[in-house]
This record gives C-alpha cells, sequence and structure tokens, in this order.
C-alpha cells in the first residue's frame, strides 16, 4: 500500500516507566498502527498519543477514516473479524492485540469512533505483567 500520511506524536512528559517485560508490546502496537494506516485516507494523518490514568499508562492511536460502523463495533475483537475489504486482512489483529493485552500485562484495549476520528486506547498498570 502507498499512502502519503504523517504521523502526529503527542507523548506524556512524565509518562511513567512501565515495570514489565517487553515482549509482546510490539505486537500491540504493529496491529493497531498497521490497521490505522489502512483506514486513514491519503494526505491524513494517525496520532499516537500517551498519557497517565490513575495508575495505568495510556497510549491512544487514532485515524481519520470513515469509522467502524456501529453494527460492526462489538465483532472487531473476535478472531477472524475483519471490517478490510476480502483479501486485505485476516481478522486477527485486534484479537491478538486484545489477548496480549488483557492476558500478558492485566490492561484492557477499547475504542471510540465515528466518521473521521477512531482511536483505540490501551490502558496498563504501571506494574504490568509482573
Amino acid at each position: 500500500r502507498y499512502k502519503q500520511l504523517s504521523v502526529e506524536k503527542d507523548f506524556a512528559d512524565d509518562l511513567p516507566k512501565l515495570k514489565t517485560r517487553g515482549t509482546g508490546l510490539n505486537q500491540i502496537w504493529t496491529n493497531l498502527l498497521d490497521n490505522a494506516t489502512d483506514a486513514a485516507p491519503d494526505g491524513s494523518k494517525v496520532r499516537i498519543r500517551t498519557w497517565t490514568e490513575d495508575d495505568a499508562v495510556c497510549v491512544g492511536i487514532s485515524d481519520a477514516g470513515p469509522g467502524i460502523p456501529a453494527e460492526q463495533r462489538e465483532m472487531v475483537f473476535q478472531p477472524f473479524y475483519t471490517t478490510k475489504p476480502a483479501g486485505v486482512g485476516t481478522g486477527l489483529g485486534l484479537d491478538i492485540a486484545r489477548r496480549i493485552v488483557t492476558g500478558q500485562y492485566n490492561g484492557t484495549i477499547g475504542f471510540t469512533s465515528e466518521p473521521g476520528r477512531t482511536e483505540f486506547v490501551v490502558r496498563l498498570p504501571q506494574d504490568a505483567g509482573r
């Protein structure tokens, strides 16, 4: 795929270090960024932001795509379910990301979506997966 996209980074200055093993984190970010890149229209941007909330480190990855239709939202974390055209997605990325976030890190993953903005948010406890 070829797109002209910009990446906007909004990282919190006071973000604490996570006390965890790093295995699995790359898979989470790869899947979320890949989906955001696919959804974002050419010439738009993908935004990555970080912040803290209570005792959690939060990472949000958003795009300016068409959004996830309401009737599909409850299925996006199911294995083999994809909103991408036939032959483009495997439907495993969000299922794998969810299993890693919840199973290895005791965190949560969720999203908000409307036309022009979908954001997936990962919340990891500061002592995740110790």
